[in-house]
């Protein structure tokens, strides 16, 4: 069985299209009651969501919701600046 932790870092994950960029999410001790645990799980949570770059954590501000995070599979022979072209951004090289 997966850790609480993830379990509420999936289910924050999957609400993160309710938010718009910039936004902020529920302070900690409120998503500790709405998920029935204490502040430290939920602050695990939050933290998995932040290293996965879903999320900031501002101190004395709290999560803000960041733009999601492209996502570039590396493999052999494979061209980033080709990848973001056909995702829609624009990219250059300059010296």
């Amino acid at each position: 069985m997966e850790p609480i932790y993830l379990q509420i870092a999936s289910q924050l994950r999957a609400e993160l299209s309710g938010y718009e960029t910039g936004d902020y999410l529920p302070g900690e001790l409120p998503l500790a009651k709405r998920f029935g645990v204490n502040r430290h799980t939920v602050r695990q949570a939050l933290e998995v969501l932040a290293q996965e770059g879903y999320v900031l954590r501002v101190q004395g501000k709290g999560t803000q919701v960041l733009e999601a995070p492209l996502r570039y599979l590396m493999v052999e022979q494979s061209s980033y600046s080709n990848w973001f072209n056909t995702e829609g951004h624009a990219s250059e090289a300059r010296l």
